[in-house]
């Protein structure tokens, strides 16, 4: 789908798949206040917590979030749009996938430049992820924690796919701001990249 083709849907299409994604995203929001994730996120936030305990903090809450959110979404097994989209991962959870697939990380901590991280939706954009299998995360359960929470709350998975311009693609998702600030300052403990920049296709 061309960016001409997509803006030429018809008004009255977009404008009931838009009303429909509010509903939707207002019913998930709901579902994701209604977990008592106020004191885990504050108790995630001691600086006297190991990195190991932050992570599992954070993949606790995010399974979750994204337990009370999939209900609400149109994100199903074999769909695979999301893993052609740019996935931010830190150095912590590289060595965790690696650990568990046997694959070695690609570049050490020290070589993956941070500011890079700017460019990289544009750059992986449509670009599969390298643990893609026949359509399938072959990682599902050692997941990153950006893909736990990744759930399309609309109408229909093309929102995620690549074919849509990444201009115009704007997948509607709940927010999850108070989640994400604590996961982004756990991050920042370390290197942040792309998983291909950690696992380039030959490693």
């Amino acid at each position: 789908m061309t960016r001409d083709e997509f803006l030429a849907l018809p008004s009255s299409v977009a404008t009931l798949a838009h009303a429909q994604r509010q509903a939707d995203t207002l019913h998930a929001s709901a579902a994701w206040q209604a977990i008592p994730w106020r004191r885990e996120l504050n108790s995630l936030r001691r600086s006297t917590l190991k990195l190991k305990q932050r992570y599992a903090g954070l993949y606790a809450l995010a399974d979750q979030a994204n337990a009370a959110i999939a209900p609400y979404s149109v994100c199903r097994k074999g769909c695979a749009h999301c893993c052609h989209l740019a996935l931010t991962i830190s150095d912590y959870e590289a060595q965790r996938i690696a650990r568990v697939t046997g694959r070695a990380v690609s570049r050490t901590s020290d070589q993956v430049k941070t500011g890079a991280l700017q460019d990289t939706r544009q750059r992986y954009f449509g670009v599969p992820c390298p643990f893609l299998v026949d359509s399938l995360c072959s990682i599902y359960a050692d997941r990153p924690i950006e893909r736990r929470t990744h759930q399309n709350i609309g109408d229909d998975p093309a929102m995620c796919d690549p074919a849509v311009p990444i201009d115009v693609s704007l997948v509607p998702k709940v927010d999850l701001a108070p989640f994400n600030a604590v996961a982004g300052a756990t991050f920042a403990l370390g290197v942040a990249a792309d998983i291909r920049d950690f696992f380039q296709e030959n490693s």
